[in-house]
Formats: structure tokens, sequence, C-alpha cells
């Protein structure tokens, strides 16, 4: 039998992740509801508060990679004594490029990276 490509890639047996994998090499678009139970089931989506978990569903990103570069763009902030548009783009220059504004957006507005001390 064939495999339907309409079929919701979160109903098969398989984990999350491999669903994802397989969903976006065979260019199945997910909903957000979709990409955010991925996110929260990934490995360390448990560690992410909600605002964290619906900006990586968002992006997309998975858990992981959000927690490294989080780690990334604060060290950044700190270095430069200020969180940049650039520095954010840096960060993220291959993970998801196109993303830098959403991403640094949000780091100034949930985590208060550039307010005054």
């Amino acid at each position: 039998p064939s495999l339907s490509t309409s079929a919701n890639p979160l109903t098969s047996s398989s984990n999350s992740l491999q669903s994802l994998a397989a969903s976006l090499s065979a260019g199945i678009e997910l909903t957000f509801a979709q990409r955010l139970q991925i996110v929260q089931e990934a490995p360390l989506g448990s560690l992410l508060t909600s605002k964290e978990t619906q900006l990586c569903a968002s992006v997309p990103m998975l858990p992981l990679h959000y927690l490294a570069a989080k780690e990334a763009i604060v060290r950044e902030a700190y270095r430069n004594g200020q969180l940049s548009l650039d520095g954010v783009k840096r960060v993220f220059k291959e993970r998801t490029p196109g993303n830098a504004g959403q991403i640094f957006d949000f780091f100034v507005r949930e985590l208060h990276i550039n307010d005054p001390p």
C-alpha cells in the first residue's frame, strides 16, 4: 500500500521527531499545533517556558537547538553590553536565518536582554 502525504504525521506510532523529519523531507506542511506538540515532546522540551515553546514552534526550532542558541545569545549580549540584531543573525546564521528579527524581539521582550540594570 502507498503512503498518503495528506496523513497526519503525528498519528503514527513512531517518535514525533522521526515524524517531523519524514514530514519535512516529504514536503508536508505542519500546522502550528503539530509543531507545538513536537517541541513539547522533544528531548529537553520540558525545560522550556510556555513562551519559549511557542517561539520554537513558530520558528521552527527544536528545544536542544534553542537552548544552545540561548546560551550563545546571552554570551553575545554580555560581551557587547547589549544584544543587537546582527548578533542574533550571527548566532542563527545556519539554523533559522530568516527568523532572526522574530528571535531578537523575543529575547528583548521576554528575557529583557537590553533592559538597563
